[in-house]
């Protein structure tokens, strides 16, 4: 994750090299300090050849980004750390296969670990159908392969065309867009259902919420659903802002009305998770939703003793 810009940057090829991020609405700037840098994406194309550069002096500043757009990110790349804490790699589960990965780039924030391994530990070595929203450099599938073990059923799905190059190592990849309703539908299909969802996709709002509101149905009962890198919801360019109707941040407010709904009378608004959200965790820029028949609440009294009057 870098601070600075290369000087020589140039965002409208920057988004033609990357279609992914174009179709994403996000801005190529602050896309390439956050994500692409650390992905080895290109930026410019070379004088007189096709190649394209995808390190230089750096010069612009991430800082100086906040200053022109404020509250567009506050200051994200403060939290960067590349030190390997002691004894990780040696770490059970989840956390020990990422600190010693020394395969395709992962990028995971630290305290996301624990949270995978408390959801997603009761679902190792068995026939696991998950689907990871946004592939990037195929890292965090062969995570997901090492982590679940050989009869899990793995599908990743891009808006990058790249990507396809990675179909079949570590796991099925698609290429396909988060908020096509059809697409989804069918990926669902090809993997004969789904257990989990795990939305590291674009981070703009409408997209989150228009797969949210396609996938939560084709959930099977008893799965989990689990949207990170929420911290982008606050963030302009991701069709969001602090308290902004529009930030999926809202849609996490309506789910918890909307599972109250026996109590307030005004029903359920949020029609992909209605009836079926039994329970909603949220942590630092993760949700977790989990699909389950919500009945209607029931209260009782037992026992005859009470205190004298």
């Amino acid at each position: 994750m870098l601070n600075e810009l290369p000087e020589d940057f140039d965002p409208e090829v920057y988004l033609s090299l990357h279609p992914d991020v174009a179709a994403a609405g996000v801005d190529p700037l602050q896309h390439y300090l956050l994500h692409g840098a650390s992905e080895g994406r290109a930026y410019r194309r070379k004088t007189n050849s096709t190649a394209f550069v995808t390190a230089a002096p750096k010069t612009s500043s991430i800082t100086e980004l906040n200053r022109k757009e404020k509250n567009t990110f506050s200051g994200i790349h403060d939290f960067f750390d590349d030190e390997i804490p002691q004894d990780a790699k040696d770490r059970p589960g989840l956390e020990g296969l990422f600190w010693s990965n020394r395969g395709s780039i992962i990028h995971k924030w630290h305290h996301y670990l624990p949270i995978y391994e408390r959801y997603f530990a009761s679902y190792r070595n068995r026939r696991l159908r998950f689907l990871e929203i946004g592939v990037s450099e195929g890292g965090s599938l062969s995570l997901w392969r090492n982590y679940f073990g050989p009869d899990a059923v793995i599908f990743g799905i891009d808006i990058n065309p790249s990507c396809a190059a990675l179909d079949g190592q570590s796991g099925q990849v698609r290429i396909g867009s988060q908020d096509d309703p059809e697409f989804l539908a069918k990926i669902v299909e090809e993997m004969g259902g789904v257990d989990i969802v795990l939305d590291d996709g674009s981070h703009v709002s409408k997209h989150i919420r228009a797969s949210v509101n396609t996938l939560f149905p084709l959930l099977a009962v008893g799965g989990i659903y689990m949207v990170e890198d929420l911290h982008a919801t606050y963030w302009k360019t991701h069709d969001g802002g602090y308290q902004e109707q529009d930030s999926f941040i809202g849609d996490i407010r309506q789910m918890y009305d909307d599972m109250h709904h026996w109590y307030h009378g005004e029903g359920q608004k949020i029609d992909g998770t209605a009836d079926y959200l039994a329970a909603l965790h949220l942590y630092d820029s993760i949700a977790v939703l989990e699909k389950n028949k919500v009945s209607r609440p029931r209260h009782s009294k037992v026992g005859t003793a009470k205190l004298a009057s």
